[in-house]
């Protein structure tokens, strides 16, 4: 069982590595080169309206945010998105918040795509210190089970773990946009939690072995 688990693992890795570096992430509308209007609708509004009704005149792959002071403006994201549409947006948010929205004031953006590593950029700095300090510890606690192998064991663990979950979105085709980040952060929390519990158990085995010695 254990085995085929690993196998299983092992497989996911390798096809999610392929899936990578041909095919890519699926990445999210307004991650990759895009097209976005800002509609000001001047009143408060749901999200799900604007973008079912933004799905109506251009297509399912549509994201809506909110924006403006008052969070009265609503900024509409597409693949494309045409001049036509544009109209067609506008006499349908005329027509159910009885607004005089003109489709000529609304201009159509270019977008270009966001790097997913620069995504990280503002919380790199961080994240390497936080990393530094933890495997510090690790060398000072767990010093007995060997400073090079517990820091081995932790760089693969952690990479490892990492890799599988990235390897994951890919295969599943899971959108990526801005929650990539949370996604990468939680991950790396869960393996640091895995990798102490199993050191921690290292050292209670070692302890008991020492005691076990010196009660002989």
């Amino acid at each position: 069982m254990k085995k085929s688990l690993i196998l299983i693992l092992i497989v996911s890795i390798i096809a999610g590595i392929i899936v990578i570096f041909t095919v890519g992430f699926n990445l999210k509308v307004t991650t990759k080169a895009h097209q976005e209007i800002t509609v000001n609708i001047g009143e408060e509004y749901k999200n799900n309206d604007i973008k079912q009704i933004a799905k109506e005149a251009i297509g399912t792959d549509v994201e809506v945010q909110k924006t403006g002071d008052f969070e009265d403006q609503a900024v509409i994201s597409a693949n494309e998105i045409t001049r036509e549409q544009v109209t067609e947006i506008a006499n349908k948010l005329n027509e159910k918040y009885g607004k005089e929205i003109s489709a000529d004031s609304i201009t159509i953006k270019d977008v270009p795509a966001t790097k997913i590593s620069e995504m990280f950029l503002p919380q790199i700095s961080s994240f390497i210190i936080a990393t530094l300090v933890i495997f510090v510890y690790f060398a000072i606690r767990y010093k007995k089970q060997g400073i090079i192998k517990v820091l081995a064991t932790a760089v693969i663990g952690l990479g490892l773990l990492e890799l599988l979950v990235s390897s994951f979105i890919a295969l599943f085709r899971i959108p990526v946009g801005q929650n990539i980040v949370s996604i990468i952060y939680i991950t790396y929390g869960i393996a640091m939690i895995g990798i102490t519990t199993m050191f921690e158990n290292k050292a209670k085995e070692l302890k008991a072995e020492e005691d076990n010695k010196k009660k002989k």
